[in-house]
Order: structure tokens, then sequence, then C-alpha cells
């Protein structure tokens, strides 16, 4: 059965058979994460923290979308959803206020300054149509004047924001996504 590996070497991406011959190639100039390839043959990717490119299989730049969201940082992985939107990976600024708020407490480490989740980017736009993020899902048990504070036997559908590393918030890696997928059958 026919089988190809698509891999990026910076800046170009290789399409390759299960032989090993080269089957297409794109210069793209820039990656940042994961490129993919389409049904239809275009090649979708990240190429830097705000931006999503698509290049069709002669290397054409068939769309380009940037988010303005200075404080959103797109990461990892790009999917084209069936409304061809695209879902990314993504990770938010915070503020160390923001962070004490959540019931943050490592002492005197220092604090973290992201938390990652997902965003729905309208491909026409680059505006944020949709987004999840894990500070809306943590829970906490210290601190009860934090607006997270909760049993955590209780909550199971939530993340234990204490159940990670010290080194992950303060090494910029907080409850870290770095692939997803849509589902079309449930749409989620």
């Amino acid at each position: 059965m026919p089988s190809y590996t698509l891999y990026n070497s910076f800046p170009d991406v290789y399409l390759v058979d299960n032989c090993g011959e080269l089957v297409n190639s794109w210069d793209t100039g820039s990656i940042s994460f994961h490129p993919k390839l389409l049904p239809n043959g275009n090649l979708l990717y990240i190429s830097d923290r705000f931006t999503v490119r698509e290049m069709d299989w002669d290397g054409n730049l068939v769309n380009e979308v940037q988010h303005d969201d200075l404080d959103l940082s797109i990461e990892y992985e790009v999917v084209l959803l069936p409304n061809q939107n695209y879902l990314c990976v993504a990770r938010r600024n915070f503020s160390q206020e923001e962070f004490l708020e959540l019931g943050y407490n490592f002492g005197s480490i220092g604090l973290p300054d992201v938390t990652d989740g997902g965003v729905e980017l309208d491909r026409e736009t680059g505006d944020v149509v949709w987004e999840w993020n894990t500070r809306d899902h943590v829970i906490q048990e210290r601190n009860p004047d934090a607006n997270n504070y909760g049993i955590l036997t209780e909550h199971p559908e939530l993340l234990n924001m204490d159940a990670i590393a010290t080194f992950d918030w303060t090494g910029h890696e907080s409850f870290m996504i770095n692939s997803m997928d849509y589902n079309p059958e449930l749409d989620q």
C-alpha cells in the first residue's frame, strides 16, 4: 500500500513516498510548526506566532490570515475546519495578578506568564471566533479567596492546577498542549 511522509527542514517542506523518493516540496520561507497536507493537495502551516498560511501544490500562496491579539500566540498545530476556518493550539499571555487570582502559589520561584488553549481563527479576517483556555478549567483547594477554589474530588471535570510541576508553570509550559484534531462526527 503506498504511503507518504511529510516533513519540514526549515524553510522547506518535503513529501516523500515510502521508497524515499521526493514527490513534492514547498519553499515556505519560514515555518513554525507542523505543516499538514490537506486532501486537496494544499499545504497548511503556521508561519509565525500570528500567521496561518496555505499553499497550493505548486507553492503558490492560497490564503494567509493573521490575528492581531498581541497577548495570543498560535503554536504547534493548525487544523482546517469544515467551515474553512482554522483551529489552532494557542498560548495566552497572563499577568502575575491574573495567576494569583487563580490561586497560583509556588512561593518565591516566580510566576508563570502563559496558559495554553485553542482558538478558531476566521479564515478571511484572522479574528478569534472561539477560544478555549485552560485557565477557565482549573481548580485548587488551597486558597478559598480565589475564583477557582473548590474541592478537587467534587470536580473531576476540572484540572488540578497544583498537579503539574513548578518548573512547568515557570518554564512556559503550563498544561502544555502541542497537538489536537477535529472530530467532524461530534463537531468537537
